[in-house]
């Protein structure tokens, strides 16, 4: 199945502001699910008595070096530095809880950064080529993508056909499966329905991005 789209300026515009929609649920729903894990749920405070445990071991240890006199080789400032740094690791095992707000926060942040420059990664190299007409073929498991322009067809890559689809009204995401957070394919699309039609016939389900 062949489908064309015009490709301008504006487009991608749309274009890359859909797929950081996309990227970003993707990333935040992976987030989510390492967040609430049981498993992680469980370690984390186990962790943070072993991080304590360690720090007041490590303090008594130094204290008891003091009394029997240890020669520190290892340090001019002798054990004091090392009841230091124990200290403070403690402290921060301690008030770790406290931070776990802005630990999401940041862990936010650092989604919209990464997705953000991904996106705009996808419609780089559209924007060089603008405005154009861009071609897919779609058949035997596989989707061929040519780029026309002048009146020439500029062959740009080739990829087989294989995972999951989430589509949006100018771009279509394909991962390897539901919870990926990286696409392996992205369509760039006037008509949505026409490339969900292409895909199914491929066996590749689709989801419309507004129903997850």
């Amino acid at each position: 199945m062949n489908i064309k789209s015009e490709i301008n300026a504006d487009f991608l515009d749309e274009a890359e502001n859909q797929i950081f929609d996309i990227l970003l649920t993707q990333r935040l729903a992976y987030n989510d699910r390492w967040a609430n894990n049981p498993l992680f749920l469980k370690i984390t405070p186990l962790l943070r008595k072993f991080g304590l445990a360690a720090s007041l071991l490590g303090v008594l240890l130094c204290i008891f070096s003091i009394v029997v006199s240890v020669h520190w080789q290892l340090c001019s400032a002798g054990p004091f530095v090392f009841i230091l740094f124990f200290i403070l690791f403690g402290i921060i095992f301690y008030l770790l809880p406290k931070f776990d707000e802005k630990i999401k926060v940041a862990i936010r942040n650092i989604a919209f950064r990464s997705c953000g420059r991904l996106a705009k990664k996808c419609v780089v190299k559209g924007r060089k080529e603008a405005p154009y007409i861009a071609e897919y073929d779609i058949k035997g498991g596989c989707i061929m993508y040519y780029r026309e322009k002048g009146g020439k067809l500029k062959f740009a890559w080739m990829r087989k056909l294989k995972g999951v689809a989430i589509q949006s009204d100018s771009a279509t995401l394909i991962f390897r499966k539901w919870t990926s957070i990286g696409p392996t394919i992205i369509i760039l699309h006037n008509d949505r329905e026409s490339v969900k039609n292409a895909l199914s016939q491929q066996s590749i389900a689709c989801k419309l991005f507004s129903e997850l």
